[in-house]
């Protein structure tokens, strides 16, 4: 049986014992595989790790924490696993869990996709500063391992999702210096990340961001209904640095501030924007600046609000950028 891909579709847990994973076993030389709506135990994992010509999986679905004997494995195979592996999409419950993953993968992967179900490994009873702190180093600890890894001069496209609810950081949490980490990423085209607690994230992490991403083309930053940190100014430096920027979602408070700032000329190629939750200080003052920031911005989305208030506002200076440019 010859073949180069696989897609596989079961609702439940896939087992070494699954008479699939024999007809897996056949296949050789197996480029890609999609396994949706499966758990995956340790064996099975161990199974695709070992299979040379894989470059595409997707998904490894672990949603259960390794046992000690699994962990021992992981560390003894740690970059022997997934020689040729290019792209992967994990779902798992913590970011421990991913981190011990990539580990394992020994190829340069260009296209990394993690969701994960709880930033920890405990419940909203436990202890709420623990809590906060097991959370704070599982992103750190990951981080490190992912700008550590090979890949990080060829990764191209990382996408993290939290899909809990992240927990409030004590004042004085350094969040912004966490996130520092990815800086060292310098070939990102795509970014996406959706935890709550980039709220934290201001306008000196994304002056500092922008000049390390200027290949971005896509770039969402997503958090929820919390309220936004980052500033309108605060995005300038995606216009001086990111000049492929195509697609831009994030959380601002939208406010004036002196055309002096502007840097006129410049702009990206982006044509359209999502808000989330950015509230708006003055509409016909935000409007010249996002037309002097984006010169072929047409379409302007606001979403996220609990008032059609916002929301019509955000509508009427789409409207505004549309007939500017028609005109």
């Amino acid at each position: 049986m010859k073949s180069s891909g696989w897609n596989y579709r079961r609702p439940y847990a896939l087992r070494m014992q699954d008479p699939v994973l024999d007809v897996i076993t056949t296949l050789k030389r197996l480029q890609y595989i999609t396994i949706t709506h499966m758990d995956l135990d340790f064996d099975a994992i161990r199974l695709l790790g070992e299979m040379a010509d894989l470059t595409v999986c997707r998904r490894i679905t672990h949603w259960d924490d390794f046992r000690e004997e699994h962990l021992a494995q992981l560390e003894a195979n740690s970059g022997r696993w997934f020689q040729n592996l290019r792209e992967v999409d994990i779902v798992t419950s913590t970011w421990d869990n991913v981190q011990r993953l990539l580990r394992s993968i020994s190829g340069s992967l260009r296209c990394l996709s993690a969701t994960v179900t709880r930033s920890g490994m405990m419940t909203r009873h436990d202890n709420q500063a623990l809590v906060q702190d097991v959370c704070c180093n599982s992103y750190r600890n990951f981080f490190q391992v992912l700008v550590n890894h090979p890949s990080v001069l060829f990764l191209t496209t990382l996408q993290l999702f939290s899909q809990s609810a992240d927990f409030t950081w004590e004042p004085g949490t350094d969040v912004s210096g966490v996130f520092k980490t990815l800086y060292a990423l310098k070939n990102l085209v795509t970014l996406e990340m959706q935890f709550r607690c980039i709220s934290e994230l201001d306008d000196d992490w994304l002056a500092g961001a922008a000049p390390s991403w200027t290949h971005l083309q896509v770039l969402k930053l997503m958090q929820g209904d919390a309220r936004p940190t980052m500033t309108l100014k605060g995005l300038l430096p995606l216009v001086r640095h990111c000049h492929d920027l195509e697609r831009l979602a994030i959380s601002i408070i939208a406010e004036f501030f002196h055309p002096d700032c502007l840097p006129g000329g410049m702009g990206t190629r982006l044509e359209s924007v999502t808000f989330y939750s950015s509230p708006i200080r003055s509409m016909l003052a935000v409007f010249r600046c996002l037309l002097v920031m984006f010169p072929r911005l047409i379409i302007v989305h606001g979403t996220g609000f609990d008032n059609l208030e916002e929301t019509m506002r955000w509508l009427e200076i789409s409207q505004l950028l549309e007939d500017s440019y028609t005109a």
